[in-house]
Formats: C-alpha cells, structure tokens, sequence
C-alpha cells in the first residue's frame, strides 16, 4: 500500500539554478515531441498570449500552479484554438472537485488523451514542459501555490512581469534547444505535503508505479484495507486516526489522475472506531476490485490524498 498526496502548498521565490530531473518520475521527451508544440511560440508571442490566463493577486503576484495553468493553456491555444478551449473545458469541469490548479490540469490533460485530442506521451510531454517552465524557486522538484496554512509557511509567488519573464526565458530556452524537455507523468504526485502541512510523500516510485510512501502512524493508527469486514463480509477502510474528521469521501480508481474513466466504486462513512480511524464500508469485497487499484480520499478542504493497494484481497 502506498501514498501520495495532491494538496495545496508553497514556497519562496528564487531562480532556479537548473532543471532538475529524477529518473523515476521523469524522462528525456523524445527528440521532436516536446519541440513540435513550441516550434511556433515564439518569445514574444508567447508574453503576450499568457497574460489572458493569469490573475494576479491584489500585489500583483502569481503562483507556479497558477503558472503551470497559463502555460498548458498558451501551448495547446498556440497548436489549436479547438484543443485549447478544450482543456479549459475540461479544467472547469475538475475545478469543481476543489482540488488543487495542478491536480486539475493533470485531470484536464487526461481528458484530451479520452477524448483522443492528445497521445499519452504528448499529454506527458506538456505536463513535462509546462511543470518546469512554472518554476518560481530553486526547488524544482514541485508545484507550490500561494496560500500555506497550518505548519506550512512555504509560498511561490513572484511579480506578475517577472514571472511571465522566466517562464518565457524556459520555454524559448526549450524551443531553441538550450533547455531538455522533459516529460512528466500524469499520474507523479503533485507534491510532498498533505493539507496538513504532514510530509506524505518519502520517496518517488519505481518505473510504473506511479506513486510511493508509507502514512504516518503506527499500524494499530494508520491506513487499512480490509477486504472482508467482520460485520457484512464486504470491504471496509480505515482512514489513518490523523486524518480523523477530515476526509469527505473515499473512493476506489483503477488508474490516476482519478478521472471518471478509472472510478471504480464509493465507500459509505459508517463510523470512528479502532484507534479513532474513519471507516468507510464499500459494496463489494476487496478482492473484487483490481490488484493495484487506488483509494482515493478527498478532505473537506478540497485536497486529496492516494492509496495505491497492490493485493486486494490481502489487508493493505
């Protein structure tokens, strides 16, 4: 059973010194894909197309999720009006799950590759480009909002100029070739912290697994999947005692980002039991759904946190 987590967090601002890239996550594009979507933006075009996607704040500020947002639209308007108003078609329709801008452009980018508007590489491909021309700080390695909250104080914010500067200077750098272009999956966690500001994320996942982690708390206080409860015989899961009052809903996807082609099934809340853990008790046994399927818990706030389950039929 694994964990990730796609919240709203932030950071400081700073140049990055580079591009930063993991194996395990990300992937050189190959030679033309990256470069065939930005082989018509010029510079100066693209200054002057992203300002229609961005709102600043009331200092003039922007976020590199608002960021990412802009540019994804600005590529896909710049290849085809139809695929741009696309996207934010399907960007809307997520938003109003209240998860955060880069889980609902992942969610958005899915929604072409369903419709068959995009390849899989080629929405990977985007999500590569459009995540590391967003960078406002040196951390490169994640998406940050501006609002922080609880232990979180990190924010990544710059002026609405300066920002639309750098990531210019990236895609054109891109363009030219003087930057790597970068693919980045759909389904990579969006960062390393929870709604609570709690570190979820410890490491990032083998090729193909999409996610990794282990849910803080002991085992007797953590996350379980039990395929067979005593009281119906059906699958019942218990949400880590930390999480206790936060979580709205928990609901079961074949694949992520969890879209409506991979929703599996809906758990019902039922009770605060074993170690103060919210059980939500689902209609069939866990041994019916997929092996590697993923729970998906969405908190009241509108975040979400993921389970992967490797064995359905085993206590995860």
């Amino acid at each position: 059973m694994d964990i990730s987590t796609a919240s709203y967090s932030t950071k400081q601002v700073e140049y990055p010194k580079s591009i930063l890239t993991n194996e395990t996550e990300r992937s050189a594009s190959p030679i033309g894909q990256g470069n065939r979507f930005l082989e018509s933006l010029s510079q100066n075009k693209f200054k002057e197309n992203i300002k229609e996607y961005l709102s600043p704040d009331s200092e003039g500020r922007v976020n590199e999720e608002q960021m990412q947002f802009a540019i994804v639209n600005t590529i896909l308007t710049s290849k085809s009006i139809k695929l741009g108003d696309e996207f934010s078609k399907n960007f809307a329709k997520a938003s109003a799950s209240g998860s955060s801008v880069e889980d609902n452009v992942k969610v958005a980018l899915a929604g072409l590759v369903e419709s068959k508007m995009l390849t899989s590489d080629e929405a990977n491909t985007i999500n590569g480009i459009s995540f590391d021309a967003a960078q406002l700080d040196s951390n490169s390695t994640a998406l940050y909002d501006s609002k922080g909250g609880g232990s979180d104080f990190t924010i990544a914010v710059a002026d609405l100029d300066d920002a639309m500067s750098k990531a210019s200077e990236m895609i054109e750098g891109m363009r030219i070739g003087k930057f790597s272009i970068n693919d980045r999956k759909l389904s990579v966690p969006s960062n390393s912290k929870n709604s609570l500001g709690l570190e979820a994320v410890s490491e990032i996942a083998q090729e193909g697994s999409g996610d990794v982690g282990r849910p803080v708390g002991s085992s007797s206080s953590g996350f379980l999947w039990k395929p067979i409860s005593e009281s119906d015989g059906k699958l019942v899961v218990l949400m880590p005692s930390m999480l206790a009052g936060d979580v709205s809903s928990v609901e079961i996807y074949s694949s992520l980002p969890p879209v409506e082609s991979s929703f599996l099934d809906s758990g019902k809340y039922s009770s605060n039991a074993n170690d103060g853990r919210d059980h939500f008790r689902f209609s069939k046994e866990g041994g019916s759904y997929p092996d590697g399927s993923y729970v998906v818990a969405k908190f009241k706030n509108g975040n979400f946190t993921t389970f992967r389950i490797e064995d359905s039929s085993s206590r995860n």
